[in-house]
């Protein structure tokens, strides 16, 4: 018989009755962060998790909703004995991250045209686009337009977990490991949000301003001759 350890899938939302005792340390993607969270007693999150057939058991309850490959991201969590600080971890939870959820409603309806590449360091990146509070998944892989390069932002999620205060960044007290798979995001312009700021608008009024002198130049010129006849 297998030694161990065991890892029994116990309760989950929604329920999952199919895989009630299932042992997840038999899953690959699985058995490093578990072992992670263990030993570090930190919180840790993994690459994307690339098994569609879980992702739509899990999500099949969610009535409206249809899962097309967007990236999910899987949050280990450790849970301990007690509060102490020779506390044991007894077990874990673990958290399906659905990405493109994180990047909704955080723009005002105006504001368009923001392409996002959210990458780890387990070499995968998925490129979304932000268009007011709604988020569309382009596919995965960097897909942002090169000729944007030079207009690159570039920010550590560790950062925005921790608020950029310096701090470690945590989940509820809980420090995030951070030397597994670390997330970055890059963002970038597209020509949607070119085309909102960069139009012929000055031109028009600056040839209106120049006309508008022109004009009251020549009126004068024309009183001025009448006034001398």
């Amino acid at each position: 018989p297998n030694p161990g350890p065991y890892m029994p899938l116990w309760q989950s939302d929604p329920v999952l009755t199919s895989l009630v005792n299932f042992d997840i340390f038999t899953t690959e993607g699985f058995i490093e962060p578990i072992g992670i969270a263990f030993e570090q007693r930190e919180a840790v999150l993994g690459g994307f998790f690339n098994s569609s057939d879980f992702v739509m058991l899990v999500t099949a309850e969610r009535e409206g909703f249809v899962y097309n490959g967007e990236p999910v991201s899987l949050l280990f969590y450790p849970l301990f004995d007690d509060f102490t600080t020779e506390r044991e971890t007894v077990g874990q939870m673990i958290q399906m991250l659905f990405w493109p959820a994180f990047f909704e409603n955080i723009l005002p309806k105006t504001e368009d045209g923001y392409v996002i590449i959210l990458e780890n360091g387990c070499n995968e990146s998925a490129t979304f686009e932000i268009n007011g509070p709604n988020a569309k998944f382009l596919g995965h892989g960097d897909l942002h337009d090169e000729s944007y390069d030079d207009y690159e932002e570039i920010f550590d999620f560790a950062d925005i977990l921790s608020g950029n205060l310096g701090q470690s960044p945590s989940i509820t007290n809980i420090s995030l490991y951070q030397d597994f798979c670390p997330f970055n995001l890059r963002a970038y312009p597209s020509q949607v949000l070119e085309d909102e700021y960069i139009d012929n608008t000055p031109l028009a009024v600056a040839l209106a301003c120049c006309g508008i002198f022109i004009f009251t130049a020549v009126v004068f010129m024309v009183y001025d001759c009448l006034v001398e006849k």
